[in-house]
């Protein structure tokens, strides 16, 4: 899979990129891609190739043997959940002036 598109996290304000998920949902992940190697009981978090999140150990060095796969941003985030994000910017609404068709 490839990044469906780069941002910047409106936590953190890192470079993040998106994967689709196997349910269809773009996952916010970290650049650039990670080697890992599978264990079900490895402390890390990998979203792989197909889009399926598996636990794993990041291998920081190219082993062979190893796979490629994203960190998941929520998890490297250091202030995702722990403070409220800054406000989206809403277009301002005009007042509805409805009323004056009807003569009030």
């Amino acid at each position: 899979m490839s990044y469906s598109s780069n941002a910047y996290c409106r936590y953190c304000n890192k470079l993040i990129g998106y994967e689709r998920t196997v349910n269809g949902k773009n996952m916010p992940v970290d650049i650039p891609r990670v080697n890992y190697y599978p264990d079900p009981n490895g402390k890390d978090t990998i979203l792989n190739g197909r889009g399926e999140t598996v636990r794993g150990i990041i291998d920081y060095g190219d082993a062979p043997g190893s796979k490629k796969g994203w960190v998941p941003h929520f998890i490297s985030c250091v202030k995702y959940k722990r403070e409220t994000p800054p406000p989206r910017k809403e277009p301002k609404k005009e007042p509805d002036n409805q009323m004056s068709l009807f003569g009030k």
